[in-house]
């Protein structure tokens, strides 16, 4: 599998994952979008990978994530707001190794900028500590 930059020509199938993504059992949120891309264009510098299977073409998942200027304890910082990250039912059985690949690919890109992770559903507990240096320390 190589992981690779989300290209348009990968939308239909992006559109595809995500209308097949589990979301539990009570209740099922409904977005109709002309493009799996449309999220990513409401943050100025957004990061959208995906894993390929290089033999078949076959897309194993999808992660994005916007990079962000914060401002935390009165310090500028930069963060990542991770907005999505999808497995393939088609081409996986369960949480595939993809998942994982495509996680340590972010984090990689994400960590050359001197940026942490820091999920959506953890900010509140996550703390200022999960996020890069003070500006004046980044690269």
């Amino acid at each position: 599998m190589i992981v690779r930059p989300a290209e348009p020509r990968d939308d239909e199938v992006l559109l595809r994952i995500e209308s097949m993504a589990g979301q539990g059992d009570r209740v099922r949120l409904i977005d109709e979008r002309d493009s799996f891309f449309s999220r990513a264009r409401q943050f100025s510098d957004t990061i959208l990978l995906v894993g390929e299977n290089e033999a078949t073409g076959a897309l194993h998942g999808v992660v994005a994530a916007a990079v962000q200027r914060l401002l935390i304890e009165g310090q500028e910082r930069v963060g990542a707001y991770m907005f999505d990250l999808r497995s393939n039912p088609e081409a996986n059985k369960g949480l595939s190794r993809a998942m994982f690949f495509l996680w340590r690919s972010l984090e990689e890109r994400l960590m050359v900028t001197w940026l942490q992770v820091c999920d959506v559903r953890a900010v509140a507990t996550c703390g200022f500590h999960f996020f890069g240096p003070p500006r004046e320390h980044a690269l």
